[in-house]
């Protein structure tokens, strides 16, 4: 029961193997490591032949189960050479690549326990090798002229092992789990025999150099992230342990905090939150910051750099909901320039779990999620901070089967600072776009996810565009306005009712940002269409939403988005039939009543938590990035009241105008309008159609040829 013992056990079972073909090294959980070309990410087990002749291993077998030693068998004409060091992938295609690699019929399972055997062809098991828990990334085996099992930080696969290292340190404990408290906190951790634990207070990760040297119990008397470790001779130290202590402060949010080592986030070079050394960004006008300086946390947006970190999620009430390790990096176009960043949170095996594990939305039923977004609100982060989730709520109450994200609103501390306010959101992916659409999530990657036009490489979100080439490539030559087989073409590919609702949710909430557009097909589906990043929607009252979306030119801020597709159904007259009846309903729906009460539940939600949002980063404002943001916190409350009352003014305007709009865009009589979307909302006399004014505020109108080449 000790290395000693466990070498001794295995110099005996290699004595008895006279075939001289052994286990050398395994690998369980793999994140980067090439073993084969295109093998990343997958497990593998390399044999090793110490004999001097080569070994014929057809119908041997390879196993993770005792029991069944010929699991997968060897292919005929299999041989291993003197010295060679042989790698099978163990990924479940059990197939021989163009290169000649093995591929096995199983996988490991990454939290050890399992017995890898290698069996001969008559079944007689010749070596066997127990996987104990591997952390990914590291390998586990033999190093031929030692006895024993070791690990190895370094995996080499196809090569001579290393030296290795026996073992490592198990990890300490805290006596007192993280979360919100109302007073001090008495810190207390459970010490390991034989091994010696440092702390750190600041997020860093604890060494022996730098960190304090645990000996007794400590107090903490303000809010504070401890990280703990545990030091062991001849052995590789332990995992990091992680507990936030959110003191003596109350919250009406949820509370996620998120603990990484400091330079990650403030090296002058290399930090995701960092400007750089010797950038002063209150000296440069234009935005984004690319010239004549290009800040630190740009690049490292564009080079997709992430930090390892710990995260923990608290319910107001105390409840644990998430306790785990994870990557976060930053994300965002307008408000990457904000000084509070979008923050992109990613699951990975190595860092304890490929999924973060628990219920983060109470609206939605999931458990488990690739990735999280926690979002500084975008575009809208210097306005309501709600907007897009006061959208995102209402097409919730709505029988659509557009998908769209949860919206939670959250207080995020970072290595116990307060961080202030964020919105919790699903990440549009195909990691989401499985779950909405009840796949398993192991399935995502074979989803198509695809954004703005789709025709070009940079942007496929998932999977492959080739198929939407074909597809809207022919849309562009079929005439479904007269031909019903060009029409069952279309149909046949797309969900109608779906991109039908997508387009109209769009337009009543006149969104004039529409590039934001994503859309996917899943395997043996149709596609259909996500809505995301409505920032821009609810926006203003008079922005033609119908308009810009229909617009021959192309639809989106830069009339650059493709609208082929909704162009050409619109030639049929049933198709068009069948828009505005639907459009018709979600108008209905939409009343100024139910949006305004919508905007009071996200009001509401946020007011109590704003004065501390705005302590935080008023000071920090940029008048060169929003020069109406004010800079202090009572300026800032009174500007975020101000906007919250002009989107409550969208709501009570808005209806009238879109039905107008549509009504000349379609050209239709206030009788049809009628029969479509019942008869004009009423508004008070200040907010009356003024369609010189709806011009003056960027909206378009097509009449004359326009409407003859497209309608008639």
């Amino acid at each position: 029961n000790n290395d000693s013992g466990a070498a001794r056990a295995d110099d005996a079972l290699r004595a008895m193997n006279k075939s001289q073909v052994y286990l050398s090294e395994v690998m369980a959980s793999n994140d980067t490591v090439i073993a084969a070309a295109g093998s990343e990410n997958k497990d593998w087990v390399e044999l090793y032949n110490a004999g001097t002749e080569s070994v014929d291993l057809s119908g041997w077998g390879l196993s993770d189960n005792i029991n069944w030693p010929r699991k997968w068998q060897f292919p005929q004409g299999t041989v291993i050479w003197p010295g060679e060091h042989r790698v099978v992938m163990l990924d479940g295609l059990s197939t021989v690549d163009t290169g000649g690699t093995l591929h096995a019929s199983f996988k490991l399972s990454r939290g050890g326990g399992e017995t890898m055997t290698l069996a001969d062809s008559t079944g007689y098991v010749l070596d066997k090798l127990y996987l104990p828990e591997v952390p990914t990334d590291y390998s586990y085996g033999r190093t031929w002229g030692l006895g024993g099992f070791f690990y190895y930080d370094a995996p080499t696969p196809g090569a001579a092992n290393s030296t290795g290292f026996r073992g490592f340190t198990a990890a300490p404990a805290f006596g007192v789990a993280g979360g919100l408290y109302a007073a001090n906190v008495t810190v207390t951790i459970d010490v390991p025999a034989g091994a010696t634990v440092y702390y750190t207070l600041d997020g860093s990760l604890p060494t022996v150099d730098k960190a304090t040297r645990y000996t007794r119990p400590f107090e903490l008397t303000d809010t504070a992230s401890v990280r703990a470790r545990a030091f062991e001779s001849g052995k590789q130290p332990s995992n990091v342990i992680t507990a936030t202590y959110v003191l003596k402060t109350y919250f009406t949010l949820p509370v996620v905090c998120l603990t990484t080592d400091p330079d990650g986030l403030w090296n002058e070079e290399t930090g995701i939150f960092a400007a750089g050394a010797g950038i002063d960004l209150t000296q440069y006008a234009k935005i984004p910051f690319e010239k004549p300086v290009k800040p630190t946390y740009t690049r490292m947006k564009e080079q997709k750099v992430r930090v390892p970190s710990y995260i923990e999620m608290f319910e107001q009430t105390g409840e644990t909901v998430l306790s785990q390790g994870v990557q976060f990096g930053i994300m965002g176009q307008f408000s990457l320039d904000m000084p509070q960043k979008t923050l992109k949170v990613m699951a990975k095996a190595r860092f304890g779990s490929k999924y973060l594990n628990g219920r983060l939305f109470p609206d939605r039923e999931y458990t488990q999620y690739r990735n999280i977004v926690l979002r500084n609100s975008g575009n809208d982060c210097v306005f309501t901070r709600m907007v897009d989730g006061v959208q995102s709520r209402l097409i919730d109450q709505t029988d659509t089967t557009v998908i769209h994200q949860a919206w939670r609103p959250v207080i995020v501390y970072i290595n116990g600072r307060y961080w202030g306010h964020y919105n919790l959101r699903e990440r549009a992916d195909e990691y989401f776009v499985a779950q909405h659409e009840g796949l398993d999530l192991s399935q995502a990657k074979s989803i198509d996810v695809l954004e703005s036009n789709g025709t070009k490489r940079t942007q496929i979100c998932s999977g492959s565009n080739e198929e939407w080439k074909r597809f809207i490539a022919t849309v562009k030559t079929l005439s479904p306005g007269k031909n019903p087989e060009d029409l069952q073409y279309i149909l046949d590919r797309i969900d109608l009712d779906n991109y039908f609702d997508y387009v109209i949710f769009e337009s009543f909430f006149a969104n004039t940002d529409t590039g934001n557009i994503r859309y996917y097909k899943v395997p043996g589906g149709k596609w259909k269409w996500l809505l995301y990043d409505m920032d821009w929607g609810m926006y203003s009252s008079t922005a033609n939403g119908i308009g810009n979306y229909l617009n021959p030119k192309g639809h989106g801020a830069n009339d650059d988005i493709d609208n082929s597709l909704i162009l050409k159904l619109l030639e049929n007259s049933d198709m068009l039939d069948r828009f505005l009846s639907r459009f018709g309903e979600i108008f209905q729906f939409f009343t100024t009543e139910r949006m305004l009460a919508q905007i009071e539940e996200c009001y509401a939600i946020l007011e109590p938590e704003m004065d501390m949002h705005y302590e935080r980063w008023a000071p920090e404002n940029l008048k060169n990035i929003a020069v109406d943001q004010p800079q202090t916190k009572d300026g800032c409350l009174r500007y975020w009241h101000s906007r919250v009352e002009g989107l409550r003014n969208v709501a009570r305007r808005r209806p009238a105008y879109c039905w107008r709009q549509v009504a000349e865009w379609f050209r239709l009589t206030d009788a049809q309008m009628a029969a479509y979307f019942g008869p004009i909302p009423i508004i008070s006399a200040e907010a009356t159609w003024d369609s010189e004014k709806a011009k003056n505020n960027g909206m378009t109108y097509l009449y004359g040829a326009n409407w003859e080449r497209l309608y008639n």
